[in-house]
């Protein structure tokens, strides 16, 4: 097992998080693998030859700003999440039912059933006891969050906002 980040992760796990990477990227290099994956060139080689071992469209490019291009984008499998990132996940969602009203026009209720359709039942299992034995008390927003989607949306276009702010008596 190698780190990323601060996680151990092992190696499947880390070839499906590296096949997500480089379909992303298209072009890459062992330092970019090595820097993302915080792996050593050995493993790194590893990992290519696994990936191309799996069908991975891999190819070497031989030039002085050499490294590897994916030869086409990959139709990659649904992600799955370990058990760690179901309960994180599930915490999160928690959070989000404080909110009297949530922005892009969504509600926990769809939300919170997507995710748990998507949950292998040994994970639905878990959330199912985390929820018997674990009561999530929230306190109610005073106010609406009525300008946190443009907020979201002027910072998912890049645009600038000017706020002006009034004082409340």
């Amino acid at each position: 097992m190698t780190p990323l980040g601060s996680v151990f992760v092992k190696k499947s796990e880390r070839i499906n998080q590296m096949l997500r990477f480089i379909n992303q990227k298209k072009h890459f290099t062992f330092r970019d693998l090595m820097r993302e994956f915080q792996i050593s060139k050995r493993t790194a080689l590893r990992d290519i030859t696994a990936l191309e071992e799996i069908g991975a469209p891999i190819y070497a490019e031989y030039s002085r700003d050499g490294g590897y291009r994916l030869l086409n984008q990959m139709q990659l499998p649904p992600i799955s999440f370990s058990s760690q990132e179901v309960y994180a996940l599930y915490f999160a969602m928690q959070a989000l039912q404080s909110f009297s009203n949530l922005p892009f026009q969504v509600s926990f209720h769809s939300i919170h059933k997507k995710f748990l359709n998507e949950l292998s039942e040994s994970q639905r299992q878990d959330i199912v006891r985390i929820q018997k034995r674990v009561s999530f008390r929230h306190t109610d927003q005073i106010k609406d969050s009525e300008h946190l989607e443009i907020l979201l949306k002027a910072a998912i276009n890049n645009k600038v906002l000017k706020i002006n702010y009034q004082k409340v008596t």
